[in-house]
């Protein structure tokens, strides 16, 4: 990617998350700047197949997962009521809930998998 459409794309990415931020609707936030509703989710798409390229660029296949049961008392974090998985690799933590949705597990079980 060059480095006028990663510009681009950094501006568009800003504008996305000034819209999400702003509390108003998109078409509002769009009125308010002079973007056309239609330009705005036609960014809005391109963004998303960027970073869905990003992603599979730089996703390194992992050969084996492998899980260990932990006891109870070894647990030093006490995890969120509602927690049914909880992932730490360094500082970084991933909890999922009880409920969340087959989408939800299937972009975690593709994440898990890079």
């Amino acid at each position: 990617m060059d480095e006028i459409t990663r510009t681009r794309y950094a501006l568009w990415a800003s504008d996305v998350k000034s819209c999400r931020e702003s509390k108003l609707t998109v078409r509002d936030w769009c009125h308010e700047k002079g973007i056309p509703v239609s330009t705005y989710y036609n960014r809005l798409k391109r963004l998303r197949k960027a970073a869905i390229q990003y992603a599979e660029l730089s996703c390194q296949p992992v050969a084996q997962v492998e899980f260990e049961k932990v006891p109870q008392d070894a647990v030093e974090v006490q995890d969120p009521p509602g927690t049914a998985l909880r992932i730490q690799r360094g500082d970084m933590v991933i909890e999922v809930s009880n409920d969340a949705s087959a989408s939800i597990l299937s972009l975690l079980q593709g994440v898990l998998s890079c």
